[in-house]
Formats: structure tokens, C-alpha cells, sequence
């Protein structure tokens, strides 16, 4: 009851917001309206953990001979840890956009609203029907969202190109419901059939762009700050939920190893261009890449408390750098005590995720450390970077504002540990509790070399990035794509005009000349 009372007021707020928007009522108003529904939100989500497990359905679809699943949501451990996470984001987000004063906007309060709704849809889905139902809600939305605020050619043709990408993860779902189906089975997410889980990683790593590794974007869309990432991490926070459940079963062991080497590809390439992005919006989509690759690996080896640790530290802890548009000494220690979540240190919100390196061989353990490494440095990097004050802020809203990230912090350290909790208390045992201060002395040792002048800015790493991003090779294809496109359209032109029929003709006597020859020649 307290997880459908939540939903409601994140779809029936929006458009509250928007007929009061046509009002005399001032948007500070309209800004109590959403902070107050948001605060419930997320209290209700946070009290909903005393009704684990619960199932409900949303409504019946007849007939059964027809329709064999239904819209049902499951919260359970896995889904309430995610959507925790995930309902915690308008209440920041409408408190850290108060610090722009000049970007005011009560549509993309609303927006906000709507797409946490859809996002917390998709992380409590039950069935492959729910979860499609909402992935392509929230496909479509972030689809228009776009084409609404991009001008070039290009530009829309990559958000079409980022939104068909997306559809084919949608497709592998129904692929696995369909092989399901044949076999006379009722795939459900609480009970994923072994032989049928590396379908659904190919819709997961499709949609989170580490299977293969690649970027929908060449630079990020103008959907900056607190709308921007709320639409980023939702699409993301889904995904994670179902590596979480798919890790419960684990992939054939004849894939692993293919997987690994895909996974360190993805992991260095994105460690490695976070560290070199100009700021931390345009390297956003690397850390979501990077972070999502351990929480993919993570799934691939069955463990599902690294898995989890993981996804929520790329959700959480991201966050505080892309929700911080203004930076003050006291923003960037906030920014900086996020990092302390992200290092694997025993009993650090992280620490789980260590489990991920258990029985790797050096190669790969070394790679997926340096990897991780790296990320630490690149958030460090990014968080010290200073942003001037506005001279229009307000001293109440130097209060709210901080409060916002710290919150994020806080619900961080908190889910983690009541997560983890709730899952078996063997994958904290056989912890590699030394991985962290491993990772931290790495850290250590390059900010040492950069005291000293040494850069990981240089031309090989650039080079090296380069080449592991693989954006080569698609270009390559987007080329061999493009040329085709325009030796088809000579072709359809030749045919179309008043000499096509003669072309036919004598394109028909070549083939009848050539067969005849072969024929006679056998």
C-alpha cells in the first residue's frame, strides 16, 4: 500500500504542477508542492521495507489464452534496495536546483517527478512485460525530451541511433520471454531459468552500452544538471536490477571468459576518458559505463551483493558531482567524503563490491584494479574543480542546497548497509578486505606523480583510450553505412527515371548471357 500511495503521487503531481503552471500562484509555491510530495516519496519507499516481500498486481489482462503475462510489480531485497536509491533523487534534485535561481523551471520539476515514477516502475517490474512497459516509456520520453533541445542533424540522428540501440535490449527481453514461452515456462524475475540468463544480459548490457562497450552520445545532449541526470540514472538504475537478479543465477561458464575480456576493454576505456573529461557532465557517460561494467562482471561471476554494491555506488555517489553546480570548499569536502563510498575500504558502502576480484588470475585482477583506480582519481579530479558563486543566491538557499548532497551521502551509507544485510552474509566473509587499500594506494601514488608533474593527461594515454573506446570501428560502420545508403539511392534514381526499364532489360540479358556460359561450361 505505501509502494502504490509513492506512485501515485509521482504521476498525479506532474500534472498538478503543470495546470497550477497556467496560475497566478508563484513558483516558490509550486516548488513546496514538489519538495513536499518528493519528501513523501521517498519516506514511503524508505517504510516500504517492513512489507518485504510483496507482490501486486496493477491490472488484469484478459484473456489468459492471449496475454500470459500480466503488469505486476515485486518488492523484494534486491528491488527495494535500487528503488530506495532511486526515490531519494527528485527530493535532491529539488533541492539542489534552487541554487539556480536563473534556470527556475517547474516542467522539468514535474518531469522529474513523472520520470522517477516511470523509473521506479521498471525497478520493481516482476515480468518481462512490466519491465518493457516502462523501458519504453522511458525511452520514449527521454526521446522527445531530446529531439525538443537539439538543433543539428547530427545531433537528432544520434538520439534516434541512442533510442533504437536501447529498443534491441527491449527486443532480447522479449526474446527471452518468447523462448520461455515455447518451452511452456512463466519466466518471472524471481525465479530466472539458468540457460535463459544470458539473453537477458545482452538486453541489460545493450542498454547500459558495455555489450559491446560503446557511447550513444559523442558529447552529451544538452540535458544538463537536475533533469539530466535524473533521466540518465533512471534508465541505468533499471538495468542494475535486473544484473542484480541475473546475477542470483550466474551466465554459462563458456561465457565468462569472453565476458572478462570484454568487461576490462569497457573498464579501462571508461576509466581512462573520465579521467580526461573536461568536467564531470561530459564525462558522465564514462562513469556510468565504468561503474556499470563492475556491477556487470560482478553479475557474470553469481555475485549478487558485489553486483548491488556497485550499481547503487554508480548511482549515489555519481550523483553528488552531477547534481553540484556550484562549487564551495564545503561542497567539494562533501563531494570528496563521496569518494570514501566508492573505495572498498572494510565497511565502506563498497566494500561487498570487493568480492569481485575473489579467484581472478592476475591479469584481470590487475586490469579491474588499475581500472578502479583510475575512477577514484577521476572523481577526486572532478570534485576539486571550483564553480563561481551566484551573486543572486539567497542564505536560505545556502543552506538547502548542501543539505541535497549531503542526503545523497547519507541514503547512500544507509541502503547499503540494510541492503547488505538482507543478503547472504557469506559473500562478506570471503571479502578480499586488502583490495581497498590497494586501490587507495594506487590513488596515493598518482596524485604523487601529478604533485611531481607527471599527468595521465599524456598522448599515449589519449591514444591508448582511443583505441579501447572501439568508436573506430563503428565510425567505420556508420561510413560503410552512409556509402551504401548512397549507392542504393544512385541505383533507385537510375531505375526510376525514363531509361530504368531499359537498364532492367539489359541487366536481365547480362545474367541470362552469364548463366547460359557457366552452364554450358559445366
Amino acid at each position: 500500500m505505501l509502494l502504490l500511495i509513492a506512485l501515485l503521487l509521482l504521476f498525479m503531481i506532474p500534472i498538478a504542477l503543470l495546470a497550477l503552471e497556467n496560475t497566478k500562484l508563484r513558483a516558490g509555491y509550486l516548488w513546496f508542492l514538489a519538495l513536499g510530495s518528493a519528501l513523501a516519496v521517498w519516506v514511503l519507499v524508505i517504510f516500504s521495507r517492513v512489507q518485504l516481500p510483496i507482490q501486486i498486481v496493477l491490472m488484469r489482462w484478459q484473456p489468459d489464452s492471449l496475454f500470459m503475462f500480466t503488469p505486476t510489480l515485486l518488492l523484494d531485497e534486491i528491488s527495494w534496495t535500487y528503488a530506495a536509491v532511486l526515490a531519494v533523487y527528485p527530493l535532491v534534485i529539488l533541492l539542489t536546483d534552487i541554487i539556480q535561481v536563473e534556470n527556475i523551471d517547474s516542467q522539468a520539476w514535474a518531469a522529474t517527478l513523472g520520470i522517477a515514477g516511470l523509473s521506479l516502475l521498471a525497478v520493481l517490474a516482476e515480468n518481462p512485460l512490466t519491465l518493457m512497459l516502462a523501458w519504453t516509456m522511458m525511452d520514449l520520453a527521454e526521446m522527445v525530451m531530446l529531439l525538443q533541445r537539439v538543433s543539428h542533424s547530427q545531433q537528432r540522428e544520434r538520439v534516434i541511433i541512442t533510442f533504437s540501440v536501447r529498443q534491441m535490449g527491449v527486443f532480447f527481453l522479449l526474446t527471452a520471454a518468447m523462448v520461455a514461452q515455447v518451452r511452456g515456462e512463466y519466466l518471472t524475475f524471481k525465479n530466472i531459468p539458468a540457460d535463459i540468463s544470458g539473453i537477458l544480459l545482452l538486453a541489460v548490457g545493450l542498454r547500459l552500452g558495455v555489450l559491446p562497450p560503446h557511447q550513444p552520445f559523442f558529447q552529451e545532449p544538452p540535458l544538463r544538471r537536475g533533469l539530466g541526470t535524473m533521466v540518465r540514472l533512471a534508465s541505468v538504475a533499471s538495468s542494475l536490477t535486473l544484473l542484480a537478479r541475473l546475477a542470483v543465477v550466474g551466465v554459462p561458464l563458456t561465457w565468462q571468459p569472453y565476458l572478462l575480456v570484454v568487461a576490462v576493454l569497457a573498464a579501462l576505456y571508461s576509466s581512462f576518458a573520465w579521467i580526461q573529461a573536461k568536467d564531470e557532465l561530459d564525462g558522465r557517460p564514462f562513469w556510468i559505463l565504468g561503474m556499470a561494467t563492475f556491477s556487470l562482471i560482478a553479475a557474470v561471476r553469481n555475485m549478487p551483493a558485489a553486483s548491488i554494491a556497485w550499481g547503487i555506488a554508480l548511482l549515489s555517489v555519481g550523483g553528488v558531482l552531477f547534481l553540484a553546480s556550484y562549487r564551495s570548499r564545503f561542497i567539494s569536502m562533501i563531494a570528496i567524503f563521496g569518494l570514501l563510498g566508492i573505495s572498498a575500504l572494510p565497511y565502506t558502502p563498497l566494500w561487498p563490491g570487493g568480492s569481485l576480484y575473489r579467484q581472478l588470475n592476475v591479469g584481470f585482477l590487475a586490469a579491474f584494479v588499475v581500472s578502479h583506480a583510475l575512477m577514484l582519481v577521476g572523481y577526486l579530479q572532478h570534485s576539486r574543480r571550483r564553480n563561481p558563486e551566484n551573486e543572486n543566491i539567497e542564505p536560505w538557499m545556502k543552506i538547502l542546497y548542501p543539505l541535497g548532497l549531503i542526503l545523497l551521502i547519507l541514503n547512500h551509507w544507509g541502503i547499503s548497509w540494510m541492503s547488505v544485510a538482507l543478503l547472504p552474509d557469506a559473500l562478506l566473509r570471503s571479502n578480499l578486505w586488502w583490495i581497498g587499500f590497494v586501490v587507495v594506494g594506487i590513488v596515493g601514488l598518482i596524485a604523487l606523480l601529478a604533485s611531481r608533474g607527471i599527468s595521465l593527461q599524456q598522448p599515449i594515454f589519449s591514444t591508448f583510450r582511443s583505441v579501447l573506446s572501439l568508436e573506430w570501428m563503428y565510425r567505420f560502420f556508420w561510413w560503410l553505412y552512409r556509402t551504401l545508403a548512397r549507392g542504393f539511392g544512385i541505383i533507385s534514381q537510375i531505375f526510376e527515371g525514363e531509361g530504368g526499364i531499359l537498364w532492367a532489360i539489359l541487366i536481365l540479358i547480362l545474367l541470362v548471357s552469364i548463366m547460359q556460359q557457366s552452364g554450358g561450361t559445366s
